[in-house]
């Protein structure tokens, strides 16, 4: 049993000091994501490897890399040995290995992603890799409107480029060089493509510390989006060009166009429609109205009418009436007047009973 607990200790301790002597090595890589400026004197990284005691004994060496591209193997420098240098050996036999990478004169095309790689032949060997991404702005050229967006049938769009010299750059010769998706539109102020497109105000040339030029483009097409360019040239070596950047994205209106006017067009005929509607209510309302009173009126005048007629017949009835009363009253005075008087009637009497002769 004890010798059971002996064995399981040891084997623990074997697999500890194993796993110590063969883990994978580990890299750093600082500063990361570091911007400087164009011009700046230089910019230093720096690669930190830990390595197992295994990995210490084993061949093995550190690459410098640029974009995926070997720029240092082992010490040596594989590209342009005035832009870099490194310093520390990544080869010793010991747990940690620190290695520098120094860029001199940074300019605008030092801008990228650098990584440290630790390498070994040994089959064994964990690769451990350390990556750094290097902005390099620049502060004397400048390109303005950034990144704006413009309705295809535009009038124009005016970019703006200023370029800041210092007194040697002014008293070189320079010139300034636009262009469109890499393609040269503007050198020397000369116009190279369409000048029915492009024009440009403002002298390049000059030996002022601030030069300001501006690139206008005309009847704006969706042809016409793109990143544009103003780059400072100098005919001498030892000045480094400086370049600024924009880019114009023009939006298609065709189909937004069709679709308002259709809108407007199904507005316009909703406000015709409910306008006519409301015409005729308003239309039929009106005649309606007037025929009722016209109706009404019509009808009064018929009861003014009857009224009348009734009230005339009334008095044609009465002036009847009183005339025949007249006339009867008349016709009993008239009785009484004719009415003979006794002794006439006994005279008649006589006559009527004499014989005729």
């Amino acid at each position: 049993m004890l010798t059971t607990v002996f064995f399981s200790v040891e084997a623990f301790l074997v697999v500890v000091i194993w796993s110590q002597y063969t883990s994978g090595s580990t890299t750093t890589l600082s500063p990361e994501n570091v911007a400087v400026e164009v011009g700046t004197a230089s910019i230093v990284f720096t690669c930190v490897a830990n390595l197992s005691p295994f990995e210490a004994v084993t061949k093995h060496w550190m690459v410098w890399r640029k974009d995926e591209i070997d720029i240092v193997k082992n010490g040596t420098k594989l590209v342009d040995a005035t832009k870099y240098r490194v310093e520390g050996m990544s080869y010793l036999s010991t747990i940690e290995i620190t290695q520098t990478l120094t860029i001199f004169n940074v300019d605008k095309t030092d801008s990228g992603v650098f990584s440290c790689v630790f390498q070994s032949l040994d089959v064994y060997f964990v690769t451990s890799s350390s990556s750094s991404e290097l902005t390099v702005n620049d502060p004397a050229i400048t390109l303005s409107p950034e990144m704006v967006t413009i309705d295809e049938g535009t009038h124009s769009i005016v970019f703006t480029c200023v370029a800041n010299l210092s007194p040697i750059e002014a008293v070189t010769e320079h010139w300034m060089e636009w262009k469109k998706d890499d393609i040269i539109i503007v050198e020397n102020d000369t116009v190279l493509v369409d000048a029915s497109k492009y024009s440009i105000h403002g002298a390049s040339y000059s030996s002022n510390i601030e030069i300001t030029q501006m690139l206008t483009v005309r009847n704006v097409e969706k042809t016409d989006g793109g990143v544009f360019l103003c780059t400072m040239n100098y005919t001498s070596a030892y000045i480094l060009r400086s370049t600024a950047e924009t880019e114009l994205r023009v939006i298609k209106q065709q189909q937004t166009t069709d679709t308002s006017n259709s809108t407007d067009g199904t507005k316009l005929k909703i406000y015709l429609i409910t306008g006519g509607i409301i015409f005729f209510v308003i239309f039929f309302s009106c005649l309606f109205v007037l025929c009722k009173i016209s109706k009404e009126t019509a009808f009064s005048n018929v009861n003014t009418t009857n009224v009348q007629n009734e009230e005339n017949q009334n008095q044609e009835k009465d002036r009847y009436m009183n005339y025949y009363e007249n006339i009867e009253a008349n016709k009993g005075e008239m009785t009484e007047k004719t009415q003979p008087l006794p002794e006439q009637n006994n005279l008649n009497i006589v006559i009527e009973s004499t014989p005729k002769l």
